[in-house]
């Protein structure tokens, strides 16, 4: 009973917003799929709207399980996935009607690739929204051969508007459990090592910022991935991955010194090993954000 996606939806305090997301799979122009709804631990009324539908349509399982986190939660979807696809969505965002028609064509039209992500719009608390698309190639679909040059320069890419083999993320090993913000950055370098990833510079994902559930909201900031571990990967993209490690470990850095914490701060300041071509982007980036605001 092989079908061509698997759709994976991670639930935790997610009922204001279950009905619009599961609806938005339901209503795809792609119709051969499955969708699992996984539970994790959420204590609100989530289950019980996921009953409703799966009594209605056979592709609908639902799984409850205690609370284990998304990582976890998605690598045990991921098992129980029959597709040759797996479609990630978050609770709290939707996709566009034509979302999985699109990534089954662009997979169809680029055999080497194992990977697709699609530009999407993010949802402001005010119900304003922002276009997130690939501003280095403005082609409608491209190919990206380096990911960590892609999110240095034009960070495009997010977890909802991404679909991958399932085949290579068995190779993977799929998200690293223990991790709340940041595992799936982990997870798209590792995938790059192995294939390259077809853009789609439409926005068919639609993506609500700083819900509960979503993991940007306040957080500690100890919950990010230990990016230093990016210097010891032996990646096809070496030096990009190094200039992207060390602008991470900065940005915790700049994070921890608003938080007051002086000794966090510096611990993540003395993991920067990539020192010199941090230093340029900065100067680059503070450059081009001056002219910007001239004009």
């Amino acid at each position: 009973n092989k079908m061509t996606f698997s759709v994976i939806i991670p639930i935790y305090k997610a009922e204001k917003y279950l009905v619009d997301c599961i609806q938005s799979v339901l209503r795809q122009s792609f119709k051969d799929f499955e969708l699992l709804l996984i539970i994790d631990g959420s204590p609100d009324n989530s289950i019980g709207i996921c009953n409703d539908y799966a009594s209605r349509d056979k592709r609908i399982s639902v799984f409850d399980r205690e609370n284990c986190g998304v990582a976890l939660t998605r690598n045990f979807g991921i098992e129980q996935a029959r597709g040759q696809y797996i479609a990630f969505l978050d609770a709290d965002d939707y996709w566009h009607s034509d979302y999985l028609r699109t990534v089954f064509e662009a997979f169809h039209a680029n055999p080497c690739c194992g990977v697709c992500a699609t530009a999407y719009w993010r949802i402001r608390d005010d119900g304003s929204q922002i276009l997130i698309q690939d501003t280095l190639n403005t082609q409608e679909t491209h190919i990206i051969q380096n990911y960590p040059h892609q999110w240095i320069y034009s960070n495009c890419i997010i977890t909802s508007a991404m679909c991958v083999n399932k085949q290579l993320l068995k190779v993977c090993g799929g998200f690293k459990p223990g991790v709340k913000i940041a595992e799936d950055l982990d997870l798209w370098i590792r995938l790059n090592n192995t294939t390259w990833f077809i853009y789609i510079n439409a926005p068919l994902m639609y993506y609500r910022v700083a819900t509960e559930h979503s993991s940007s909201k306040v957080c500690d900031i100890t919950d990010f991935f230990p990016f230093e571990k990016w210097y010891d990967y032996h990646h096809n993209c070496k030096e990009s991955l190094s200039l992207m490690t060390s602008i991470l470990l900065y940005r915790n850095y700049k994070l921890a010194l608003k938080a007051g914490d002086k000794l966090l701060a510096s611990k993540y300041l003395s993991r920067v090993r990539y020192k010199l071509p941090l230093f340029g982007y900065l100067i680059k980036n503070r450059i081009i954000n001056k002219y910007l605001k001239r004009k």
